[in-house]
């Protein structure tokens, strides 16, 4: 099986998909949370056709496909947990502006 040509296209769409979405991001870092989990889930479909897998012992658990749902779990927890605790409007991770970081530079220079 093409499983590179069908990873690629599947990429692109989540791209394609990605793009649409990205002006609704709550947060700084959710776009990045929605392609790790949406590379997670693909990566686990893409492992299911391979034929050369490692094998996690005698449980027929691809590594590979454990990793890719781990990272998909993961991810998809934090974007949970985030939209949560964002929902009182402000940012998750006290970034109010940009200027905060060009101050504590120009004080160390």
């Amino acid at each position: 099986q093409p499983t590179l040509l069908y990873e690629s296209f599947l990429n692109l769409c989540l791209l394609l998909i990605i793009m649409a979405f990205r002006k609704k991001k709550k947060y700084h870092g959710e776009v990045f949370l929605w392609y790790m989990c949406g590379y997670g889930v693909i990566r686990i479909f893409i492992e299911q056709m391979r034929t050369d897998q490692l094998i996690i012992g005698n449980t027929g658990i691809p590594v590979s496909q454990l990793l890719a749902g781990l990272l998909a779990v993961g991810c998809g927890s934090l974007l949970i947990y985030n939209r949560f605790k964002h929902k009182g409007g402000k940012s998750v991770w006290k970034v109010e502006k940009e200027d905060d970081y060009t101050e504590f530079v120009d004080e160390t220079v």
